[in-house]
């Protein structure tokens, strides 16, 4: 849906990937600075199902203004249907200031991503795996029925030495009763990414997890915000915010 006053009113809505009887979820989305909009999500077979032949995958499409969609391509390799850690899910894109499209997900384990620098219409034939994910997506917090570790990709695009550079960040168990959130860069379009920073500065044992994240594009400081337990020995949970002003070499904490 769109809305053109502010969020007053919206229109009737548009649909994209509608494709029954396969199910759609945890979609994500991005505009560039013409307008057009890039969609990418998980389409199941029929969510739940645990069949060994039921199949998942990672869709993309992208409209001009939202009126009017490609049809989806296929941007990863297949997995399950059953909503776990070997269901390909998350998938998040991201857009450089020059329309290059990148798309993060996690899948058994592992956080993959995939690029596209002819605006969506032609991707790798090979999905480049970023990093291990400790206990993989799924996990369990005290307290909270669902918990899940899905990347969040940016794009720096600010006017900084940096621009162009991606930005990773997601959450994992690294030991029982405890889970942190992570963040690693990439200089060169997802090639080649630094060693993952440990981004909660608290002593090991509590819970970090479902983080978000942000990036001015003037200034290029990286926010990240997070759920954390470290003050807490019960469920209480406050949010904290991490930030970094040298384009995540180093961040600080603080609790909002």
């Amino acid at each position: 849906k769109k809305s053109k006053d502010g969020g007053t009113t919206w229109d009737d809505g548009n649909s994209l990937g509608f494709n029954p009887p396969k199910d759609q979820y945890n979609p994500g989305a991005i505009t560039d600075r013409k307008g057009n909009v890039f969609v990418a999500w998980t389409q199941m077979d029929k969510y739940g199902n645990t069949d060994e032949g039921c199949k998942a995958q990672v869709l993309f499409s992208k409209s001009s203004g939202g009126s009017k969609w490609s049809k989806p391509v296929v941007i990863s390799k297949a997995g399950g249907c059953n909503d776990n850690d070997i269901t390909p899910r998350g998938a998040v894109p991201a857009i450089s200031g020059e329309g290059r499209l990148f798309v993060a997900w996690t899948y058994d384990g592992v956080i993959y991503i995939d690029r596209s620098f002819d605006g969506g219409n032609t991707w790798l034939s090979s999905d480049i795996a970023v990093t291990e994910q400790a206990g993989g997506s799924s996990f369990s917090v005290p307290g909270i029925q669902k918990v899940m570790g899905l990347p969040t990709l940016v794009c720096d695009n600010s006017k900084s030495l940096f621009n162009g550079a991606l930005y990773m960040v997601w959450s994992e168990e690294s030991m029982a009763e405890d889970t942190d959130i992570y963040f690693m860069r990439s200089l060169n379009f997802g090639d080649n990414w630094t060693q993952p920073l440990r981004i909660n500065d608290d002593d090991p044992g509590s819970y970090q997890f479902m983080p978000a994240m942000a990036v001015d594009h003037v200034s290029g400081f990286i926010y990240i915000v997070y759920y954390d337990r470290r003050d807490h020995e019960d469920n209480q949970t406050d949010v904290y915010l991490a930030y970094s002003i040298d384009n995540g070499a180093s961040f600080k904490n603080v609790k909002i």
